[in-house]
């Protein structure tokens, strides 16, 4: 059973580690516009919570400048949440000279990929009152910049003869083409696909976000920043179509997107004889 946003803040209130403030017994009306945009997740919990004490006087500054995002446990923690680094992203280039961004301290990692904004991490709810009131000093996460490392795999060098087997691969490697091998099995094909990710070229930063925000929607980043490495997925011959794109029960765009993403590798047998492999959607 959903429990109502409201209580979750008075819960917080009555622990003793977190603060101990007093709220009105009134009830709190909250509007989210537009309803036209559907609303999925907790990520409002936040916000909702700092007008429910900011309209109880329990945080008495502005907070005209600050764009707040985060779960709310009932114990006062502010949570993680998915899709941090596309909204970061999107607002950063029209607000980051304006406004301040507080996150949970769980998206660290993810919000440090972004450069140019004012960012602020918060643990509990204690931590950001004490913040916006003037109480504690906080500093702003520092930009990380990124490294890129290769995909783990086996070793390409391993294959002895197959040598226009070996030039097609390189040319789909190097070019982002895609490429069905085809022969009797056992001729070597399976050998050939597992090494084809040690050949891949190393990410470049723009891929890398794009991979990146792909993952953190469908909160698959774990509490990790930017992903450094290509994915490589190799989904079994006799998957459905239905499981290959995400299905299920929790099935979503980013979902999918993860499974078909242009920067991931596939192996996809269609037959005893034939392993396709889809580098790119644009080719």
């Amino acid at each position: 059973m959903a429990i109502p946003l409201s209580k979750k803040v008075r819960n917080a209130s009555k622990v003793p580690s977190k603060f101990r403030v007093t709220l009105s017994q009134r009830k709190d009306n909250r509007e989210s516009c537009s309803k036209r945009c559907k609303k999925e997740g907790s990520y409002l919990d936040l916000p909702i919570a700092v007008g429910i004490l900011k309209a109880n006087g329990i945080i008495n500054s502005s907070t005209d400048n600050y764009i707040f995002f985060g779960e709310l446990g009932l114990d006062g923690s502010v949570r993680k949440i998915r899709g941090v680094l596309p909204v970061l992203l999107q607002l950063s280039g029209k607000h980051a000279a304006a406004v301040k961004f507080i996150l949970p301290t769980e998206n660290t990692h993810e919000a440090s990929t972004v450069e140019g904004i004012e960012i602020y991490t918060v643990k509990d709810i204690r931590e950001l009152v004490l913040m916006l009131n003037g109480d504690i000093q906080k500093s702003p996460l520092s930009y990380v910049e990124p490294t890129f490392e290769a995909t783990d795999s086996e070793d390409f060098s391993d294959i002895k003869g197959q040598e226009f087997a070996k030039r097609a691969a390189e040319i789909a490697a190097a070019g982002g083409h895609n490429l069905l091998l085809r022969g009797s099995p056992g001729c070597g094909k399976t050998m050939l696909a597992r090494r084809m990710p040690g050949i891949l070229p190393s990410f470049t930063l723009e891929e890398a976000m794009e991979t990146t925000i792909i993952y953190s929607v469908a909160g698959l980043l774990n509490g990790k920043g930017l992903v450094t490495k290509r994915p490589f997925r190799a989904p079994h011959h006799t998957a459905s179509t239905t499981s290959i794109i995400g299905g299920g029960s929790d099935a979503s765009p980013a979902r999918s997107a993860w499974h078909i993403t242009e920067f991931s590798l596939w192996m996809n047998s269609l037959n005893s004889g034939e392993m396709y492999w889809k580098l790119s959607d644009n080719h």
